[in-house]
């Protein structure tokens, strides 16, 4: 069923939009119909177009820092060493290709041994079994599974496994020599021939992760990069301690009941972590965070031969606060003013400000502003009563609104 999910965008899409629905939308899957589909993640855009397409109707949206594509070359998608297991659909039983790519970064965890935990990188999983190596990726074929009472750690193939128990979904890896890789999106989504590979510096892809030192604390909501400590729905401001000798660091955020997956790291976006003689901070604005929802977030530090170790922190998303809106009509003029509470009411803690506006109406009425304006005047008001509604946006699934009705006479 394509449901009441949102999806944002055409052929391109925004990062949050739900992957089955706009694959209908995009023609490469059928309503009611399982099947297989590759998607290609790339940059973000600064616009996307909304449109109807196979039953789907999604809405425009922008700008956004990530989204995806859909390949129709019949390639497998190319996942990163970072990508787990644990997207695989219970029900969906038939295995899938995928590509890993060559100078993997082998600072992530597998949990077992020829059925790993759903929490598992994919390629080092395959690295373990003997399917690639680190240095060359390459071709598999993933396959979800039920899942274990125990998984056992084993040492194989210069990688060493962690021991695990519970009953969580798992998956297998084989070998597959049919595939070629992916080809990478271009930014008008289609195919385009994929850069070569570079090789990546050790210190981001030791061969093998062992025990190290650790920050000493972590923190939520306490930002180095400002006077007054804030927190948004969209994700927490953190700061730890600096380890010394840490060759960088690593973060995985997770709901409280999950297994925690990688969001960012010093090798992949160096630019987003701020760092002096004492102390580290991350603002993770990677979005898909739902107010009022607990999360852990774990900070890894990792040595140039690969020790790592870990500390962590609990952070709550704030209530994102709700308009107060008012409405001044002057003849076919309307005027709006509208506020937001600065403070979460729960926590006390100052919340950020959204990033988008958006004024509408049911006459059709339809504008978009930033998230510094707080008035806005519409002019050409047809007669008769309205309804105009302002909606604050932190995100795609981030926002709040407030709607007030007018009439406009003679």
């Amino acid at each position: 069923m394509i449901g009441n999910a949102e999806v944002w965008g055409s052929d391109l899409y925004v990062s949050d939009s739900p992957v089955c629905i706009a694959a209908i939308h995009a023609g490469v899957l059928q309503v009611d119909q399982p099947g297989l589909v590759t998607i290609l993640v790339s940059a973000g855009a600064d616009a996307f177009t909304g449109s109807t397409r196979n039953g789907v109707t999604t809405k425009s949206y922008g700008p956004n820092a990530t989204s995806y594509s859909f390949d129709r070359t019949g390639a497998p998608g190319q996942i990163d060493w970072s990508t787990k297991g644990m997207g695989i659909p219970e029900t969906f039983t038939s295995s899938f290709p995928v590509t890993c790519p060559g100078s993997g970064a082998m600072t992530f965890q597998i949990w077992g041994s020829d059925v790993y935990h759903e929490e598992s990188s994919i390629c080092i999983a395959a690295v373990h079994a003997g399917l690639i190596t680190r240095a060359a990726g390459g071709n598999i074929l993933v396959q979800g599974d039920n899942g274990k009472y125990t998984y056992p750690a084993v040492d194989r193939n210069g990688v060493l496994s962690t021991a695990w128990s519970g009953g969580a979904l798992s998956f297998k890896v084989s070998a597959s020599t049919k595939y070629t890789i992916a080809v990478s999106p271009s930014p008008d989504g289609a195919g385009a021939t994929p850069p070569p590979s570079t090789p990546t510096n050790s210190v981001c892809s030791p061969g093998q992760t062992s025990p190290g030192p650790a920050p000493t604390w972590v923190k939520a909501n306490v930002s180095s990069t400002t006077a007054t400590p804030l927190t948004s729905p969209v994700g927490a401001d953190l700061t730890w301690s600096a380890v010394p000798g840490a060759a960088g660091y690593v973060i995985e955020r997770s709901p409280s009941n999950k297994m925690p997956a990688k969001i960012a790291s010093t090798c992949d976006t160096p630019d987003a972590f701020k760092a002096d003689a004492n102390q580290v901070a991350f603002l993770d604005r990677t979005g898909g965070i739902h107010p009022e929802m607990r999360f852990i977030y774990i900070v890894r530090a990792f040595g140039s031969a690969g020790q790592m170790g870990w500390n962590s922190t609990s952070w709550t998303a704030p209530t994102p606060p709700t308009p107060t809106v008012q409405v001044q009509p002057s003849g076919s003029t309307v005027t709006l003013h509208w506020g937001l509470s600065e403070v979460d009411p729960l926590t006390g803690q100052h919340l950020t400000a959204p990033d988008k506006f958006a004024v509408t109406s049911e006459y059709g009425y339809s504008v978009v502003l930033s998230g510094g304006t707080f008035s806005h005047s519409i002019l050409g008001v047809p007669l008769g009563a309205h309804t105009f509604t302002v909606e604050a946006r932190w995100s795609p699934d981030v926002k709040t609104s407030a709607s007030q009705p007018v009439s406009i006479v003679p």
